[in-house]
């Protein structure tokens, strides 16, 4: 069942790619061809051999889902970059007194900025491919990852459950296995972020918050299987909290800085990044 649940999401994932994306699918084609290759160099070297053979299908079946699912979480956030751009839209012309007009008011979509957002064939893309990637990307896979790993719970260290989706629970505990559906929201959030607020002072208000809270949950929750990683990623996570405040302090202002505090600044995140890199 769980071989299953895998299999359909990853088909919905490679149907977005193919219409939004084509490095992540291109990447998958070409680990897919260089394993087909390999898997049919050791199918000749022991097909004199039944036992060798006979478990050749089984082998292609489980290391393509592991090969998807290793393209899908390396692109991970091209692919929520690419969902939620559908619904990025600005402004070109702010509507002003009389005598002037604004040429182009309304809301114009940000990867093209000669259609108006929500008409047209950019409304047919934001029903079509918007929508259900959304849906599908930011809420149904880390659901359904975080659903795996719990109804999994019991058995996370055998090795079948290990060989399909180990390197996904691999660097948490048993009890916080799920904890990389968090990591898949967090980086939705930090997407959307990037879109939506661009070119708005809003942006560097939000960050700060968004990386705190993070910090607060992998102290609390303490995720990690190793101690190393249990102390470097809180560490890292409080390292850009203080950053983009200190960004924030910067160029939240009218006034340019002046090139003194400018390299206060860089001195006292160069400090804080060394810090962290030295404690972890």
């Amino acid at each position: 069942l769980v071989r299953r649940l895998l299999l359909l999401l990853l088909l919905l994932v490679v149907v977005l790619l193919v219409l939004v994306l084509w490095l992540p699918l291109l990447v998958l084609l070409v680990l897919l061809a260089a394993h087909g290759v390999h898997a049919a160099f050791q199918h000749y070297r022991g097909r004199g051999r039944r036992a060798a053979g006979g478990q050749s299908g089984s082998n292609v079946g489980i290391q393509l889902t592991q090969l998807s699912l290793v393209v899908m979480f390396f692109f991970w956030p091209m692919l929520n970059w690419a969902v939620l751009s559908m619904f990025a839209c600005v402004h070109l012309d702010i509507p002003v007194q009389p005598p002037f007009v604004a040429v182009a008011p309304g809301l114009w979509w940000a990867l093209d900025m000669n259609q108006q957002c929500f008409t047209g064939y950019h409304l047919k893309w934001t029903l079509a491919v918007g929508v259900p990637g959304v849906l599908l990307v930011c809420v149904v896979l880390p659901a359904a990852l975080a659903a795996v790993a719990w109804r999994n719970r019991t058995h996370i260290c055998e090795s079948s459950f290990q060989l399909h989706c180990g390197f996904l629970v691999r660097s948490y505990r048993k009890d916080c296995a799920w904890y990389e559906a968090v990591v898949c929201c967090q980086t939705s959030a930090v997407v959307a972020i990037s879109i939506f607020t661009a070119r708005t002072p809003i942006t560097h208000i939000i960050y700060p918050w968004v990386f705190l809270l993070m910090f607060v949950l992998l102290a609390v929750l303490k995720p990690h299987a190793t101690h190393a990683a249990g102390q470097l990623a809180p560490k890292s996570m409080l390292c850009l909290h203080v950053t983009f405040i200190l960004l924030s302090l910067i160029f939240s202002g009218s006034v340019q800085p002046s090139l003194a505090s400018l390299r206060t600044a860089g001195a006292a995140l160069l400090v804080v990044n060394l810090y962290c890199v030295g404690s972890g």
